[in-house]
């Protein structure tokens, strides 16, 4: 039986679930031994995290705490050697202590496959330092990137340990059915739900294109008296000042982004050009599509890639973003980008395919 010990941060829960979770839990239990080890257990998870909200004596106690919780396990899993070892993004803070360098040589040393996965332009958000970004790309045999240029991070003589892996979702799919297709048609005969899906750090992207969104607002009711609909599905209130769009804040959990989705007619993800978001995955727009949603994202980094002229659009211009939801507004039209948005999905972004690879990848020597 191989054994896989497993370093994320969250529990399932959390956007770990997606590039981890989900693939590993899928493991044959009679050939595979798989141990998660998360930063905390999952109610300290829950009532911490994110810690940077939190005040200073609980971002020191949550750092104590995480490290010798990694460093227990990284201490296990040397005197008990695990066949593969994956670490989802990082093991602790933007730098990683020597103790931990020392330990986690040892374990490779002693033949154990380290695959590392990241999904974001983690030195950029500072979430790890480039000594450390460095340091993990060298002790590496495999390294998981969601697009091209997260593999261009890093240095030229690893790059060829990379495979390409879009985060995908694995559930989702399913959901979407002729019947849910109906219901949204029959909602759109009276207003177009938009929809954006994201965490609070991500709302300094969204503001700035509602001043657009209410104009765009303004122009579909004089156009054929339909309401344009925002559902804000955020761990943080939207609070605006618009005088014809229409925001609806609900609180983010799994559930209520899946049921917001499915009533919705477009999903939008605007960006800002920086080099953090070149490096973004774009994992909300391929969710979008994976349920029937056409798309209306910024045309920044991944984002190209994700969104074809068939289920989609790509504005830079505010005349741009106007034209792109009154087109995906009319009724004849709409259906057909839904179905495009899903087609497109399953050829590009499939989760059978992501799982073949991740089987692949922990039974190989």
């Amino acid at each position: 039986m191989k054994k896989v010990s497993i370093y994320v941060k969250g529990d399932r829960n959390s956007t770990d679930y997606y590039r981890i979770y989900q693939y590993l839990d899928k493991l044959d239990e009679k050939n595979f031994h798989c141990k998660y080890r998360m930063q905390m257990g999952e109610k300290l998870y829950r009532k911490w995290m994110p810690v940077s909200d939190k005040p200073i004596y609980i971002k020191i106690l949550a750092y104590l705490y995480i490290y010798f919780r990694r460093l227990w396990g990284l201490f296990f899993d040397f005197l008990v050697v695990p066949d593969v070892l994956v670490l989802h993004r990082s093991f602790i803070g933007r730098y990683m202590p020597y103790s931990f360098r020392l330990l986690l040589r040892g374990i490779i040393y002693r033949d154990t496959k380290l695959v590392w996965d990241f999904d974001d332009h983690i030195v950029a958000n500072k979430e790890v330092s480039k000594r450390t970004f460095d340091a993990f790309a060298e002790l590496a045999s495999c390294v998981l990137v969601t697009h091209d240029y997260l593999k261009s991070l890093l240095p030229v003589s690893y790059q060829d340990k990379v495979i390409i892996l879009p985060t995908t979702d694995g559930d989702m799919y399913r959901l979407f059915t002729d019947k849910v297709n109906l219901k949204r048609l029959s909602l759109l005969q009276e207003q177009v739900i938009m929809i954006w899906v994201a965490t609070k750090r991500n709302m300094r992207f969204l503001k700035p294109i509602i001043p657009v969104l209410d104009k765009t607002a303004r122009l579909l009711y004089d156009l054929d008296k339909r309401k344009l609909v925002l559902k804000v599905i955020c761990n943080e209130r939207l609070e605006c000042d618009c005088d014809n769009l229409i925001i609806e804040n609900i609180c983010w959990s799994r559930q209520g982004a899946i049921e917001g989705m499915l009533k919705a007619h477009i999903g939008i993800m605007p960006l800002l050009d920086s080099e953090f978001t070149r490096g973004k995955g774009g994992f909300k727009l391929i969710q979008y599509l994976s349920i029937g949603l056409p798309c209306i994202g910024s045309d920044v980094g991944y984002n190209h890639s994700i969104i074809s002229l068939e289920c989609g659009f790509l504005p830079r211009t505010e005349s741009e973003w106007i034209t792109a939801i009154i087109k995906l507004s009319n009724i004849l039209s709409w259906k057909s980008y839904s179905e495009n948005a899903f087609q497109y999905w399953r050829l590009n972004f499939s989760y059978e395919k992501n799982l073949e690879v991740w089987k692949a990848l922990i039974n190989e020597p």
